[in-house]
């Protein structure tokens, strides 16, 4: 089973850059459904690193609108350092108005920082935001700017 996430983020340009992870996400339809969650990041030079999250619960507007407005109206020259905005992190949810998940009635809040003897789905919800915060956090030079995909072991 796949339980990567695609990105095309590029960690070591500086920029303001907005675009969507991709999440696998198997649905009667096609195996390759891929939950699009968007994602912001601001990089200028080096420096502290910040992620900032909201939408864990889809019915909790405030730090989902905040942080979209965070982002609309930071410069990248204010900016030392890297920041990270998720700002729907349980996009299904949000796009519901639930407090959780749609489409496996799972709640996000509940899946950090995982367990591994969980059930098939919450695990794999929990491989898929290690996976999320692997590659945000990353500071590896390795990491090519073309699209790629990193993985978590299966739980």
């Amino acid at each position: 089973m796949h339980t990567g996430l695609f990105h095309e983020i590029d960690f070591e340009k500086d920029q303001k850059w907005s675009g969507h992870l991709g999440i696998p996400f198997s649905i009667d339809r096609s195996p390759y459904f891929q939950l699009k969650i968007p994602i912001f990041r601001i990089k200028n030079g080096a420096g502290p690193k910040l992620l900032l999250m909201a939408g864990n619960h889809g019915d909790e507007y405030e730090g989902e609108i905040t942080l979209t407005r965070l982002y609309r109206r930071l410069d990248a020259k204010a900016v030392k350092g890297e920041i990270t905005i998720l700002p729907f992190a349980n996009l299904p949810a949000v796009m519901a108005a639930r407090r959780r998940s749609p489409l496996d009635e799972g709640n996000l809040n509940r899946a950090f920082p995982g367990d591994a003897g969980a059930r098939r789905r919450s695990a794999s919800r929990t491989s898929s935001s290690t996976s999320c915060f692997r590659a945000m956090t990353s500071s590896s030079t390795s990491i090519p700017a073309a699209r790629r995909w990193r993985t978590c072991p299966a739980p």
